[in-house]
């Protein structure tokens, strides 16, 4: 059972947008368009006691082998994926210590050919 009983001010987090590049992939010609994104969340512990933190975000997922999505390698790897069965739905659980700042990285690209156009479409 999960219950909610509202925000607590004494736990923060941020969400910033770290980089945001669309362009073109080759190494002579172009052959591919990218989109590639990088995200930081930092979860503050104000308690003085720790808490349970898991944060969820989702990586795009393709439904054509054309358009390639990659984790890039300065991601902090999750915990666990596909949480309720749900493609790309990432989680970050810890524990988070009296007064801990924690940062989650994640980063992201898709590639896909020159000569298509791709948009992303939020899950819901």
């Amino acid at each position: 059972m999960r219950l909610g009983f509202g925000a607590d001010d004494k736990v923060r987090i941020e969400r910033a947008v770290l980089k945001r590049n669309e362009g073109s992939a080759g190494l002579l010609v172009t052959t591919s368009k990218t989109d590639e994104r990088a995200f930081k969340t930092t979860i503050r512990n104000g308690h003085d006691f720790p808490i349970k933190v898991a944060i969820e975000d989702q990586l795009p997922v393709s439904e054509n082998e054309e358009i390639v999505v990659e984790m890039l390698p300065s991601s902090t790897q999750p915990t666990a994926t596909n949480i309720r069965d749900k493609r790309g739905v990432l989680q970050w659980s810890f524990d988070a210590k009296p007064g801990e700042v924690r940062d989650i990285n994640f980063a992201w690209r898709i590639r896909w050919p020159k000569d298509k156009s791709m948009v992303i479409v939020p899950a819901g």
